[in-house]
């Protein structure tokens, strides 16, 4: 009766345990923005690329992933085995850099697919979505007032 009684309790304590680690685990999933202005647009037989502008406000730099490390993304790649997405990507970079007006990358922190394609680990992710925006080249949770308006990029408190 004793045994009966041990084996449900063992088995609570092991799917708290599993709940414990998978509560621990990093966020991987949550999607990211990121207000870009492009340096440079490269395209090689593997993937086309985009550089971004160092921050103009320095305090927050370049997106650290995972926020722990000390890889800097500056770089925003997608693979030429979709032509299609290649190349409106391509396209949007291209004039955002020709005219002076931002992107907005929006991808998956932790997200480490790049590498199948060329996009390193440490300082390149691979974008799901591209915009191109014109607001002024600001790093995301910058406040900017505007004529009595307020306009807030990002979201979220800086850390430190």
């Amino acid at each position: 009766m004793n045994a009966a009684r041990a084996r449900p309790a063992t088995t609570r304590a092991r799917l708290l345990a599993a709940a414990v680690v998978l509560l621990a685990l990093p966020a991987v999933g949550a999607a990211a923005d990121y207000y870009c202005v492009p340096l440079e647009t490269m395209v090689r037989t593997d993937f086309a690329r985009v550089l971004c502008a160092e921050p103009i406000d320095t305090r927050f730099g370049y997106p650290k992933d995972p926020p722990a490390s000390a890889n800097q993304v500056k770089y925003f790649a997608v693979p030429l085995t979709d032509q299609a997405w290649a190349d409106r990507f391509i396209r949007v970079a291209d004039l955002a850099q020709v005219s002076g007006l931002t992107l907005r990358l929006k991808y998956t922190p932790g997200d480490f697919s790049g590498e199948a394609f060329g996009c390193l680990r440490g300082n390149c992710r691979t974008p799901w979505e591209v915009t191109l925006v014109k607001v002024p080249p600001v790093w995301p949770n910058t406040i900017i007032f505007l004529s009595g308006f307020e306009a807030v990029f990002g979201g979220g408190a800086p850390e430190n």
